[in-house]
């Protein structure tokens, strides 16, 4: 028998909106960071038309396509699961749209 999934509650503001702007979703916890973004993407009424990138510990995850010169060293979201970052509850991170 395995070990269920914890699950994460994720709360997702748009920033600078007024009213604010949010959603709160939750997510087990393997699932890859390119999956939060369609998750995310879903929740907001959005149609995925925008380059994305998200920032963790001061580490961007993203398309590495999309950091066409590499300066900006972005790992490969597909490679990396939500519970791999340590996060704790009032964690946060950005993602950028």
């Amino acid at each position: 028998m395995t070990a269920p999934n914890a699950v994460y509650q994720l709360k997702v503001t748009l920033d600078d909106s007024k009213p604010p702007i949010w959603r709160r979703i939750w997510c087990r916890e393997n699932i890859t960071l390119r999956d939060l973004h369609e998750i995310i993407q879903r929740v907001m009424g959005w149609r995925n038309y925008h380059l994305h990138m998200f920032r963790i510990s001061r580490q961007i995850y993203g398309d590495p396509e999309d950091d066409e010169t590499g300066m900006m060293g972005t790992k490969n979201e597909t490679r990396y699961r939500i519970n791999q970052f340590g996060l704790y509850e009032k964690s946060k991170f950005l993602l950028r749209i």
